[in-house]
């Protein structure tokens, strides 16, 4: 399986090479780290965070979302059949097609995101913040169908993230 990763967030991208169910679940991976990126914008916004972090946060969603639509247009085009109906680039996924899909959050005493867990299709994926002494997530842990992936994040000396492993 190739291991592509966007430049921003080093959020997984879909790859020719992988197989359909192995990219599902590197899109649903994107989509949490876009869900960190808009839980950290709600914290910049609730005045938790200096105008640096702020910005930081618009431009790491910025990059999220347009990583996340490369991919989409990329499956949708090259490699989904038929969803709900609609072939090729048509296939467009909205809110009614994840029935039976749940989102939900808990926050620390400092109103910080802790965990996200979503239910898709009677699934639990479960993510855990683990932050730093000064309050920065610095790895995330998601569980999904018995499996668990650890992804902690380096930072620069400004205190951006700068690299991720898993």
């Amino acid at each position: 399986m190739q291991n592509d990763l966007t430049t921003g967030l080093a959020l997984p991208l879909p790859h020719p090479e992988n197989k359909l169910q192995e990219d599902v679940l590197r899109l649903r991976a994107a989509l949490a780290g876009v869900d960190s990126a808009w839980g950290a914008l709600q914290l910049a916004v609730a005045g938790k965070v200096s105008q640096q972090d702020y910005d930081a946060a618009i431009a790491n969603l910025q990059g999220s979302i347009a990583n996340l639509n490369t991919s989409v247009s990329f499956l949708s085009s090259n490699k989904v059949a038929t969803v709900n109906g609609n072939t090729g680039p048509a296939v467009t996924l909205r809110p009614v097609d994840l029935q039976g899909s749940a989102i939900a959050a808990t926050f620390d005493a400092q109103a910080r995101l802790d965990t996200v867990q979503r239910t898709i299709d009677d699934k639990v994926e479960t993510t855990t913040f683990t932050r730093d002494v000064k309050g920065r997530i610095s790895a995330a842990t998601i569980t999904y169908d018995g499996k668990t992936r650890t992804e902690t994040y380096t930072r620069d000396g400004a205190g951006r993230i700068n690299g991720m492993t898993t």
